[in-house]
């Protein structure tokens, strides 16, 4: 059975569209994976837009219009169907964004369910500043994954742009991430990019293999429980000639040894019945004279044996009537 086509979800925040062009780069990784559907959403905004008009991000909001949004009621369906999922946010003080710690605490009813356990996670961030905080804002993420049971994928130092020394650039062990600047200037680097890119490849990749790992150990179990239902099966039937055939054998054993124990019975009898007779017999004895009562000649015929061996009081002589003296 064909295990279908593995499903990555990327999920991310973006104010000022810069860590939404890191999740379309990871985006782009994970789809050129084949047999990989890929799914992107923003979380939901929490802030009034006459906050977001003050902070002078409506027209960035503007160009992220087209990315669906997950909500509360949809979330269900899009993440437990998903084989992987990469959170994204930019940094507040070195944590997280209030809109995706108010998604991930959304999460408590899927959380029951275990629903993400068995799912792979990872996350991409950014940040500002060259130190500003990107690690501990991935970490923020990563703790909340844990927790709801994912496992948890980084980005590797295969990847060669993370390597980069040479310019300023984001780009950690635990995620992607950009450096924005403190006004927002800078664009994401195609550096950046790239280290994004490989993440969404990687991720995607290793997704696929374990839903193709999954469908094989299934099939495996399935095929052993049948070929074991279909032995068992025959078993009932086999299983009863083995026995009666095993019983045969074991009454033929039996039996053989029976008789050969009683022919070593009997030549043991004949033997000692052999030997018995064979023995050399005393000149007092004659044969078929066993039954007769011999004189004793050791007491000069004063006494007298019977059949048992026993010596009997001797017979006393007629007196012809004198005392003897």
């Amino acid at each position: 059975m064909e295990p279908g086509n593995t499903k990555v979800v990327v999920i991310f925040y973006s104010l000022y569209t810069h860590t939404y062009q890191l999740a379309q780069a990871i985006y782009q990784g994970a789809e050129s994976v084949p047999g990989v559907d890929v799914e992107i959403y923003q979380v939901p905004e929490i802030l009034p837009d006459a906050i977001i008009e003050r902070m002078g991000a409506i027209k960035a909001k503007e160009a992220m219009r087209d990315v669906p949004i997950i909500t509360h009621e949809r979330q269900g369906e899009i993440l437990k169907s998903a084989d992987a999922i990469i959170f994204g946010s930019p940094t507040r003080f070195g944590n997280m964004t209030a809109q995706m710690k108010s998604f991930f605490d959304g999460l408590g009813g899927l959380w029951y369910e275990n629903a993400f356990v068995g799912k792979l996670g990872g996350c991409f961030g950014g940040s500002g500043t060259q130190h500003g905080g990107q690690e501990t804002t991935l970490f923020s993420m990563i703790y909340c994954m844990m927790h709801l049971g994912l496992t948890i994928v980084g980005l590797p130092y295969s990847c060669n742009a993370i390597k980069e020394s040479k310019e300023i650039s984001g780009g950690t062990p635990y995620g992607s991430t950009h450096i924005a600047a403190t006004d927002g200037s800078r664009a994401v680097s195609d550096n950046e990019k790239d280290c994004a890119k490989f993440q969404g490849r990687h991720i995607a990749l290793l997704a696929k293999q374990y839903r193709y790992g999954r469908a094989a150990l299934n099939g495996v179990e399935k095929r052993k429980e049948s070929l074991a239902a279909a032995s068992g099966t025959s078993a009932t039937t086999g299983g009863g000639s083995v026995v009666k055939e095993g019983g045969a054998d074991k009454a033929g054993k039996k039996g053989a040894g029976d008789s050969a124990g009683a022919d070593k019975t009997k030549k043991g009898g004949s033997d000692k019945g052999g030997e018995k007779l064979g023995e050399k017999m005393p000149k007092d004895k004659k044969p078929g004279g066993e039954g007769k009562v011999e004189k004793s000649s050791k007491d000069g015929g004063g006494g007298e044996k019977d059949k048992s061996g026993k010596k009997t009081k001797p017979k006393e002589k007629k007196k012809d009537g004198k005392d003897g003296k």
